[in-house]
């Protein structure tokens, strides 16, 4: 080694001076990146707290008052679904858990818990006999929701091994000096474009956060993943950003390829995912435990929109000549976001006792002008809902044009576009839903927003998507001031079901736990041929709740 001829009674690993250099790169890496290193004891020891599974496959039991016990890998209970990441634990459905970090159990003077019960501190061996018989150091009963585990000894090691280490888990993607936040962004495919211009609004909103202070200390740093305007590869994207680069939460995930695997995936995870940029898509079936929108959901504009067409035709009576004035027929695409948009229009409309006279569904890659055209001719109603994304709906309302059938058209947001300008008597028969809503150089956000924008270059079809991409920074930070220095994403997650923030650019957003659709109401405009944009006629409206007009 190194000229020198060594020789021993015992195996000796030997690296040369390039291995060295690459292994203490790593490390940097890994350091910069918040990855906490576990031995192999530790890492299953972690799979035990996490999943209650070992990796050996040895079976682990909760063990029963009556002396039986049942396998814990089928009853859906761990060691982490009460004490959280970190092991500090807290309230849990309605249960206060105890802190487990053993920097806390092992303090020399003992711990006296909220309950009032007192104990010297823990060793190892007291701590696993707590883990099997439920008794603290002092020999007393711990509390009958805390479990009494039966594993085998060497996975009742791994998991005291683990338990050493929690104070440093339960802040993935956080370090002393910095927070990594991820996006799936489409740098490559068909979206590219507006891809880049997220990216760009949202690095440069770091940059002035970072600018003055960060947040406690923390500069923000953000880490992008290609979604490539796929499913599978925004999952695999998401995955890699989670398990390899350490990131602490997602924001501005962009489009409905990001939403369609890669949302369930976070959302099963724990991860916190900030403003998705896909209107489109909000899979209405998901329960949203960690992901905070500021577009409406298809579901609720759906809804508001049914409130309107009903309300604004109540003083209006059935003719001879127009027996369906509140007639509606709903077009939607045969998909996700159309079907979920034709369920809410259908609940809402039952509020008032009535139903759609027709639905007419269509494949999105297939879509047929004349048949769909044809087919809303035929019901003949006065309001059309349009529960689709696609913008070919121009081509559909010129065929019905030619057919002699002039309805009322009612759009989601996705359909605010110019080409709507070109619509003979847009005015009188377009309304959509919107939620932008510009308030103006007086609104310290909004001139926050106009300065940021002139530092990057000039992306004016893209501007809408980098309004909301602000908007999701701005509520990013302030989730994370009201969570403190101490950061953890079930913290994080706690405080966002808290936050309420003016944006200046989407009204105000707040959440609430439960409720994490972040809109407080949305408005409906209509195409404005003179002024060549889409004006508001109404005010703030949310949809009906058993009967009660808004």
């Amino acid at each position: 080694h190194k000229g020198e001829i060594i020789t021993s009674r015992f195996p000796v690993h030997v690296e040369d001076a390039s291995s060295n250099a690459s292994a203490d790169l790593q490390q940097e890496s890994d350091d910069e990146k918040g990855i906490v290193k576990l031995s192999h004891q530790e890492q299953n020891g972690q799979l035990i707290y996490r999943s209650s599974k070992s990796s050996s496959g040895a079976p682990i039991y909760i063990k029963q008052d009556d002396g039986s016990k049942i396998d814990a890998s089928t009853t859906g209970i761990t060691c982490v679904g009460c004490h959280g990441e970190d092991g500090r634990g807290g309230q849990e459905g309605g249960v206060l858990t105890s802190d487990i970090r053993y920097v806390y159990l092992s303090k020399p003077y003992g711990v006296t818990h909220t309950s009032g019960r007192k104990h010297p501190a823990y060793t190892d061996e007291l701590l696993k006999q707590s883990i099997s018989d439920g008794v603290d150091p002092a020999g007393n009963k711990l509390d009958p929701t805390m479990v009494r585990w039966e594993m085998s000894q060497p996975d009742l090691d791994d998991l005291a091994a683990y338990i050493h280490r929690l104070s440093e888990m339960g802040h993935p993607g956080v370090t002393d000096d910095m927070i990594r936040i991820g996006c799936i962004l489409d740098i490559s495919g068909p979206l590219s474009t507006t891809g880049l211009a997220s990216k760009e609004i949202i690095e440069a909103s770091f940059v002035k956060i970072n600018n003055e202070g960060g947040i406690y200390g923390r500069t923000l740093k953000l880490v992008v993943g290609d979604g490539g305007n796929d499913p599978a590869k925004s999952l695999e994207a998401a995955q890699r950003l989670v398990e390899q680069e350490n990131v602490f939460c997602f924001i501005g995930n962009l489009g409905e390829a990001a939403a369609i695997k890669a949302l369930p995936f976070l959302e099963e995870n724990g991860i916190p995912l900030i403003a998705p940029l896909s209107p489109t898509y909000q899979q209405e079936s998901l329960v949203k435990q960690s992901s905070f929108f500021i577009f409406p959901s298809i579901d609720y504009q759906a809804r508001v929109l049914v409130d309107y067409i009903i309300q604004m035709n109540s003083k209006q009576k059935p003719s001879k000549d127009n027996p369906s004035v509140q007639g509606i027929t709903a077009i939607y695409t045969n998909d996700s976001f159309g079907q979920a948009g034709l369920k809410a229009a259908r609940d809402q409309l039952a509020v008032y006792g009535k139903s759609l006279i027709g639905e007419i569904g269509y494949e999105y890659n297939s879509l047929d002008v004349q048949k769909v055209a044809g087919l809303l001719a035929g019901k003949g109603a006065e309001n059309v809902l349009v529960l689709t994304p696609d913008v070919r709906i121009t081509m559909i309302v010129a065929e019905t044009d030619r057919l002699s059938y002039f309805p009322r058209y009612f759009c989601n947001n996705m359909l605010i576009m110019k080409n709507l300008l070109l619509v003979p008597k847009a005015s009188e028969r377009f309304l959509m839903v919107q939620n932008f809503s510009f308030e103006g150089h007086d609104n310290p956000r909004c001139a926050e927003f106009l300065e940021i924008n002139k530092s990057i270059p000039a992306r004016p079809h893209n501007l809408m998507i980098q309004m909301a991409a602000f908007s999701g920074v701005k509520i990013l930070e302030e989730g994370l001031r009201l969570t403190g220095r101490d950061l953890t994403r079930k913290l994080f997650i706690t405080e966002m079901e808290k936050l309420e923030i003016n944006t200046g650019l989407f009204g105000v957003i707040s959440y609430r736990p439960g409720n994490h659709d972040g809109i407080t109401g949305v408005y409906l405009v209509r195409p404005d041929e003179a002024q060549g944009s889409f004006v508001p006629v109404t005010k703030w409206l949310r949809p009906v709740q058993k009967g009660t007009l808004f």
